[in-house]
This record gives structure tokens, sequence and C-alpha cells, in this order.
């Protein structure tokens, strides 16, 4: 996927303030349907500059090369797990006893101290 240029994530974020302020409801840059889903809200809105901020990012224009590729997301972690190939959940992995205080030493008054850092 090509990394879109700072003009075309400006615009898109104009985009997305503008659709909110005027529809009340906020979209998600990264969704795969952003073209269509702009092009409707081209269609409905009655600002003239978010019109024109539309038809410049949905053009065949090279600064529109996000919306060309679909924006891929991190795939979301279940709550199950393998382990040597046995299922466990994700609350057995993470452990929920305190972190050990670490001690760290400093120099007080010419002498070599140890302090527990806080945490």
């Amino acid at each position: 996927m090509a990394i879109p240029d700072r003009d075309t994530i400006q615009k898109l974020w104009r985009i997305k303030k503008l659709i909110r302020e005027e529809f009340d409801t906020s979209i998600s840059i990264s969704q795969k349907n952003l073209d269509v889903l702009l092009s409707s809200y081209q269609q409905k809105s009655r600002n003239p500059h978010l019109v024109e901020l539309i038809s410049d990012i949905t053009s065949n224009s090279p600064s529109a090369p996000i919306l060309a590729t679909p924006i891929s997301t991190p795939p979301y972690q279940t709550s199950k797990t393998q382990y040597r190939g046995q299922e466990t959940k994700l609350e057995d992995i993470v452990p929920t006893a305190k972190p050990k205080k670490t001690k760290r030493t400093i120099i007080y008054r010419g002498r070599i101290v140890e302090q527990e850092e806080p945490i």
C-alpha cells in the first residue's frame, strides 16, 4: 500500500470534521468502502467546501492512493490462544500479580545508595 501524502491526509481530516458537523455522524478514514461513503455524502451535502474536498479526493489524481487500496487493520487477539498445542485463555497467560519493585542505584551526598523505584 502506498503511503498517502500529507495533503491527502489533511483533506481527509477536514472532510471527516465537516461530515461530523453537517450530518452529526462520524466516519472512519480506514473504512473499506470510504470512496462510496464519501460520494454519498457529497450528493447529500449542502456545503460547497465539503463537496469540493470530496471531489478532489475521489478524483483520479495521484494524490488519492489511499482510496484505491484498503487499509489493513491489525488482527484482533482472541480470548483463546494455543500454547504447545493446547488452548489456553488469555487471562491465564497475563500475570495478575503485582510487578516486583526494582531498585536503582543513585549517588546521594557522595555516597552510593539503592532506592526503590515507585510503581
